[in-house]
């Protein structure tokens, strides 16, 4: 009895020590994303899947969970939301062509809900970006995933009563006082503690206008989410990897 009890704890203990040289199951590795799509005005930077599979490089993590929140940015109260869950296995304990075809289901629910993201009509006639940019920041900032990542494929262009990127007046008052801008930005909504959230701003100008407006926004947002701890990208697409 006293053997089968060493031979079972030296096998537990051979499965643990091999766990964390190949691959240790029990650390958190989670990946949380959060893909927002704006749909007030039609632009080229749209969502890509095969080069956002790419960049989570999925099958590098492919035991991990992984959590995606595609969601529209327009009228804050009206933005739909769609969740995609790939849940997390245990690599001595699964199969692993088993894993595959989960993997490969998670990329078609993804496709199908990013299909159906992009058939929703675009044009609204306010575009609120920041307020549900932050309150979905803050979202995932209670997340305890390892891996929180944020992309937004938008203009920035704000277009409300408070403040619009289209009024000539607001647009000068980001040049003679950027600070009551940002005071006014953070009363609508104030970013919680953003530490560990990679966030990624991203927009392929049209034109000049587009490209100034654009420049003048990610800049502004990058400056207050930086404040709170997040690490910004900003681009016309999506590096190649997330790292």
């Amino acid at each position: 009895m006293k053997t089968l009890f060493i031979i079972i704890i030296s096998g537990a203990l051979a499965i643990i020590t091999f766990a964390f040289f190949v691959g240790n199951p029990f650390k958190n590795s989670d990946v949380d994303l959060s893909l927002s799509i704006d749909k007030t005005d039609s632009f080229k930077s749209v969502p890509d899947a095969d080069q956002i599979f790419a960049f989570l490089n999925i099958q590098s993590n492919k035991w991990s969970r992984m959590t995606m929140q595609i969601n529209t940015l327009s009228n804050f109260e009206y933005n739909t939301s769609r969740t995609v869950t790939l849940s997390s296995e245990l690599l001595l304990l699964s199969n692993p062509d088993q894993r595959d075809s989960s993997i490969e289901h998670f990329k078609r629910s993804t496709i199908l809900q990013l299909n159906k993201m992009n058939q929703i009509a675009i044009g609204r006639p306010n575009s609120s970006i920041y307020i549900p940019m932050i309150r979905e920041l803050n979202r995932l900032a209670k997340s305890n995933a390892k891996t929180r990542i944020a992309i937004f494929y938008s203009d920035l262009r704000e277009n409300t009563k408070l403040f619009s990127m289209y009024r000539k007046q607001d647009q000068e008052l980001f040049k003679t006082d950027p600070k009551k801008v940002k005071k006014l930005f953070k009363r609508l909504e104030k970013p919680e503690n953003l530490n560990g959230i990679k966030v990624y701003l991203i927009f392929e100008p049209g034109n000049d206008f587009e490209n100034t407006s654009f420049n003048i926004m990610s800049e502004f947002i990058k400056n207050i989410l930086e404040d709170a701890g997040a690490e910004v990208y900003i681009g016309a697409n999506l590096p190649p990897d997330n790292n």
